[in-house]
């Protein structure tokens, strides 16, 4: 043998010699560990499926009445609705309209409940919301 292949020789036999050994009770564990691994990954991979299958359900489109559609004003409300951001009262909405103070208040009734509303200025935002405004 050639000096070099002596060397390569000595070289493998002292990384053998240095490997860690595994002794047999070592090597079983080593090997359930690895099968409880595999079927958590199995579990995993079954869960993960499923999720997958319930986003792809729930992205479907939905119904077209799932989004209602938003309320009906009539023109009048409309015009009494676009004064309501303002810092005007009710009744200088009304001189403003040219209406009675009572027309202006049924209107913003009528408005605060086809909203579902209760202040003016949720109705505001609301109006904002549905596009009123």
């Amino acid at each position: 043998m050639s000096r070099q292949a002596d060397r390569a020789t000595a070289l493998d036999d002292h990384r053998h010699a240095t490997a860690p050994r595994i002794s047999n009770r070592s090597h079983a564990s080593l090997l359930r560990s690895a099968r409880i691994l595999e079927r958590r990954l199995r579990e995993v991979q079954d869960q993960l499926e499923a999720l997958t299958a319930q986003v792809a359900d729930a992205s479907v489109a939905p119904a077209p009445d799932a989004f209602p559609a938003p309320p009906r004003l009539t023109a009048a409300e409309h015009r009494v609705l676009a004064l309501l951001p303002s810092t005007l009262s009710r009744g200088q909405i009304a001189m403003k309209l040219h209406l009675s103070p009572n027309t202006v208040k049924t209107h913003v009734q009528r408005i605060y409940r086809c909203l579902d509303v209760s202040t003016r200025e949720d109705a505001v935002t609301a109006g904002r919301a549905h596009g009123y405004l």
